[in-house]
């Protein structure tokens, strides 16, 4: 009776084991399938959108990889990404946030063209010459004969004069860093453009060797205005580019480098004034100057 029981009791903890296997089954396959909840970063919620380009900005600054960073950016589904870029990173500098996410913002939005003026001291552009002043550490080889004459400089010492007479050039030593750089208008153009304006005035502004230079602050003034623009921050078209968007045709604008003393004047956004001929629907002025260190 009692081995019967046993087996009784076996068989049914067996049949329900079974039966509960089944059922898991039939509830996980049939009623409760398993769902795929993979989601894209397009499904982001819009108040973590913000974190998201700062982690692609990040990523870009580390592998430099522009073409990843825009299809990152594209995948987020936010309208005209690239201008987003920058809007976040002026959004970010207002606010005091940190350093590092804002110069990460200002670099992907420097590669991606969408820069402005307010961030190009966040900038490093690549190949930038500001270098190469500093690179020339002429001190090292100078230091030597130049320190040395230096306490010898009291004529009461007489094993010392016959140096002391050279020491007296580390005078033009400190000229080549100490030289400004200054920039001189060496082309004027002027653009008659058809169909529909606004015109813009185009800067190009390279050394003597033709070498780009980013970073030059570039100040417009007009009648009731005025506007600092910067170099490079538009590598497709070059380091030393930058451009103003004439959106007041009857203004007339004058253009000034940072270490130019000349003034351009008489830029017009009118195609009248400017002397185009009839039928031209906006002007547009590229001026090209020349840098030197002096």
């Amino acid at each position: 009776m009692i081995i019967g029981s046993r087996r009784e009791v076996a068989l049914l903890v067996m049949i329900g084991l079974l039966i509960g296997i089944a059922v898991g089954l039939y509830l996980s396959w049939g009623l409760w399938p398993v769902e795929d909840y993979s989601s894209t970063p397009a499904q982001v919620k819009r108040e973590y959108i913000p974190e998201y380009m700062v982690l692609i900005a990040e990523r870009y600054m580390f592998d430099g990889d522009l073409p990843a960073a825009k299809a990152r950016l594209s995948e987020l589904g936010v309208p005209e990404p690239a201008q987003a870029v920058a809007d976040l990173a002026g959004q970010y500098i207002r606010e005091g946030r940190e350093v590092s996410k804002i110069r990460a913002l200002a670099q992907l939005a420097y590669g991606l063209g969408t820069a402005t003026s307010g961030l190009a001291i966040y900038i490093n552009p690549a190949g930038v010459p500001t270098a190469t002043p500093t690179s020339p550490p002429s001190p090292t080889a100078t230091s030597s004969p130049t320190f040395t004459p230096v306490p010898a400089v009291t004529p009461a010492a007489t094993p010392t004069p016959p140096t002391s007479a050279p020491a007296a050039s580390p005078t033009p030593v400190p000229s080549p860093t100490a030289g400004r750089l200054v920039f001189w208008l060496t082309e004027r153009r002027r653009i008659c453009g058809q169909g529909e304006g606004p015109g813009r005035i185009e800067i190009f502004v390279k050394d003597d060797e033709g070498q780009a230079y980013p970073n030059v602050a570039v100040e417009l003034a007009w009648s009731d205005g005025q506007e600092t623009i910067y170099t490079g921050l538009k590598p497709e078209r070059g380091l030393g580019f930058a451009d103003f968007q004439l959106v007041d045709r009857a203004q007339v604008y004058t253009v000034q480098l940072a270490g130019s003393e000349e003034q351009v004047e008489g830029l017009t956004g009118d195609p009248r004034a400017a002397g185009c001929p009839p039928g031209t629907g906006y002007v547009s002025w590229q001026l090209t100057f020349t840098g030197n260190r002096r």
